[in-house]
């Protein structure tokens, strides 16, 4: 394992000895449709993810939901009060709901 190996679900899967739906359904936060996960499989599966540096590619599964739960939040300056306040609200409320915040800055960052 050199520098440049990135752990799939796949890895997890194997080092946990669990499937890779159960991977997915963990990992999610999902609850494992008709099939009830227990907690040390949960939790083997966990270890497997944090023990391999797993790292979930969001866009890899925003292709595949069809959406990115990423807002981009564009303003001209952030010396500007209003442009400020609304960055700072952005990166305060957007994460609890699951949103990720990027900021851009100018009239010509959207582009």
């Amino acid at each position: 394992m050199g520098s440049s190996f990135k752990p799939t679900i796949r890895d997890v899967a194997e080092q946990a000895g669990v499937s890779l739906a159960t991977v997915s359904y963990v990992l999610s936060g999902r609850n494992g449709g008709s099939t009830r996960i227990s907690e040390p499989t949960k939790e083997r599966v966990l270890q497997a993810a944090q023990s391999l540096g797993y790292v979930a590619n969001h866009a890899a599964r925003g292709m595949r939901r069809g959406r990115t739960d990423t807002v981009a939040v564009v303003i001209e300056n952030l010396g500007s009060p209003w442009d400020r306040s609304l960055a700072e609200a952005a990166y305060r409320v957007l994460p609890g709901p699951g949103y990720r915040v990027v900021i851009l800055l100018g009239h010509e960052a959207w582009r």
